[in-house]
């Protein structure tokens, strides 16, 4: 759902330079390449970036890899790209404000930056639940939308739009018992029969949560928050 929904809002057009900040095993790079524009991930773990190459090669798709540590200054040249793109990756990083001035250095003037990160902030979401996964997806820090907002704008970029997935009653409800259910998979037989008869409904479960979320405004937030900046 998020990699839907931040496709859409960084509208990659073909022949435009893309960089994937946090690229990982790099399974949206191949999706990103199908757009035509040249793509370029990010990444500070070697085995996964082999097998991102691998997949590429493979699949024939145009997409070059480099490793980075994310905490530290890029390799890559200022002014050099005309989007960038990174999921789920600033809520986990020691120094988010030097990664987005990096972000910022690598884009041309006019550039944008579309984010995905952990928010946390619908109405309702329980404390424990918000602890667990903090501990166990190693998460520094949730992002409301102003504190975001705030941030982005100590590193010279501009909000242009925000949109929170997983916001609505229902949405919301689903989610909470695929993330109960992972976090308790290791622990109880009970939890990690409910976790894999979800990821066998997944592509149904996505679809209802996506028809809930257009029924519901932001006011009460979202679990994840979509952030499009300009340079």
């Amino acid at each position: 759902m998020e990699f839907t929904v931040a496709l859409k809002c960084l509208g990659l057009q073909e022949g435009e330079k893309v960089c994937d900040l946090g690229c990982g095993y790099g399974e949206n790079d191949l999706l990103l390449s199908l757009t035509g524009a040249k793509v370029y991930g990010v990444d500070i773990d070697r085995a996964a970036l082999s097998m991102a190459k691998n997949n590429s090669r493979r699949l024939g798709a145009h997409v070059s890899f480099c490793v980075s540590d994310l905490n530290m200054g890029l390799g890559l040249k200022s002014c050099s790209f005309d989007k960038a793109v990174s999921y789920c990756v600033l809520e986990h990083l020691d120094d988010p404000e030097r990664f987005l001035n990096e972000a910022n250095r690598i884009l041309r003037p006019g550039g944008t930056l579309v984010l995905s990160v952990d928010s946390f902030s619908y109405g309702e979401v329980p404390w424990q639940l918000m602890e667990s996964h903090k501990t166990a997806c190693h998460v520094r820090t949730y992002y409301a939308l102003k504190d975001a907002e705030t941030l982005l704008g100590k590193c010279n970029f501009r909000l242009r739009k925000s949109v929170f997935v997983i916001r609505s009653p229902i949405s919301a409800w689903i989610f909470e018992k695929l993330l109960s259910s992972y976090l308790g998979a290791g622990t109880s037989a009970g939890h990690a029969l409910a976790l894999k008869l979800l990821m066998l409904l997944c592509p149904v479960i996505s679809v209802i949560c996506m028809i809930a979320d257009g029924f519901s405004d932001d006011e009460n937030g979202g679990y994840w928050l979509i952030l499009i900046a300009v340079k």
